[in-house]
């Protein structure tokens, strides 16, 4: 009967779908460098790698290069259950083992491997399916859906040494499936708008993110005030636009430039300045209310008590207030100033505000129940 190996882990749930036919007929051999694999195989999976042990299947444990290698136009179908293209199964992936596949098949034969997901790998897919292409002359991709796989989808690289062959169209039907028909195959291969554009057309429709989608778009000029350990995750999430202008300031506990430029160390469009948000002296303060007008919001990580000062010097700048603290009876004070200014002020909100405190309580409850101290 035909001639199918199967290159990969030890698991044989390949070999369960590809040795059940109407014949019966199908020879398999499994290739694989990994005799654990197949020991857990059967001690743990016993129901999918039962097939191991049908007489239909010749296990090979060794180089499936080498063994490709060794036999060429020999297999009708060749299948691939590869990891993903990370480390030594990176090769699964190029050119020169596509080639040995190739050469191992005999004329009119077919491949196919996986093809990782349409969500994740669209890139490395496209390459992958331009060199499958260069060499046979049918290839195609296509994708199912498992929900333990990532973004729940799988693909298939599918190759056929016959010119003209269309894989999306079922040769026969396969009885007792759970999941497999005729229709399903077909629409297998009919792809999100996203894939078929790239794969089909060579048009990148995917959303841009980042500096990519920044381009043109005005720059915005933003203070970060604080040198506490939320000021450096918080420029970097800041600066992932490359169209924001971030200036690094200082709090009242932190005076020295150098503290704001180790900050700013290895930032795109960062720069630092020495700023003292809790001075009460009028040069330090004409410093700050300058430095606010000159941005168009300020991020106030600065104590909680000196967010009032930051707040009046934006009042006078026009310039919009982000904090991380609640509305302190201070700031209260100041909201017919920042209505009037036109300006927005946003405090801490949350998701749920004081859930932490509820939790901590909750948890220390808890402790005392069961006799913690």
């Amino acid at each position: 009967g035909p001639q199918a190996p199967v290159c990969g882990g030890g698991r044989a749930l390949r070999h369960r779908r590809g040795a059940y036919g109407p014949t019966n007929a199908l020879s398999n051999r499994r290739l694989t460098s990994s005799q654990a694999v197949i020991r857990v195989s059967k001690q743990y999976l016993p129901h999918m790698s039962s097939l191991l042990n049908d007489p239909r299947v010749t296990v090979f444990i060794g180089d499936g290069f080498k063994f490709l290698a060794d036999n060429t136009s020999t297999y009708d179908v060749i299948i691939t259950d590869s990891s993903d293209p990370v480390g030594p199964a990176a090769s699964l992936f190029q050119k020169p083992y596509f080639e040995l596949l190739r050469d191992a098949l005999t004329p009119g034969g077919h491949i196919s491997t996986q093809g990782e997901c349409l969500w994740i790998h669209l890139s490395l897919i496209q390459d992958l399916l331009a060199t499958t292409r260069s060499l046979v002359p049918v290839a195609e991709y296509a994708y199912t859906t498992i929900p333990t796989y990532p973004s729940g989808q799988i693909g298939f690289m599918v190759a056929s040494k016959e010119a003209g062959r269309d894989l999306s169209k079922p040769l026969r039907e396969v009885p007792n499936t759970r999941y497999y028909n005729a229709e399903v195959h077909k629409a297998a291969f009919i792809l999100p708008e996203f894939g078929r554009a790239l794969l089909k057309e060579g048009k990148d429709v995917r959303p841009k993110f980042g500096p990519a989608a920044a381009t043109g778009a005005p720059t915005k000029k933003v203070l970060l005030l604080g040198s506490g350990a939320v000021a450096r995750p918080c420029a970097e999430y800041v600066v992932r636009n490359p169209n924001n202008a971030l200036t690094i300031g200082l709090c009242a506990a932190c005076r020295t430039l150098k503290s704001a430029e180790t900050l700013a160390a290895d930032l795109p469009n960062t720069t630092a300045q020495s700023l003292d948000a809790g001075s009460e002296d009028p040069a330090k303060q004409a410093a700050l209310e300058k430095a606010i007008a000159e941005h168009d919001l300020v991020i106030s990580l600065v104590p909680y008590i000196h967010h009032v000062n930051v707040i009046k010097a934006a009042i006078k700048g026009k310039t919009n207030v982000v904090t991380t603290s609640y509305i302190s009876p201070g700031i209260r004070e100041l909201e017919e100033e920042i209505k009037k200014a036109g300006i927005v002020v946003m405090n801490e909100i949350g998701l749920d505000p004081g859930v932490d405190h509820l939790y901590a309580i909750k948890t220390i409850d808890e402790v005392h129940a069961k006799g913690g101290k």
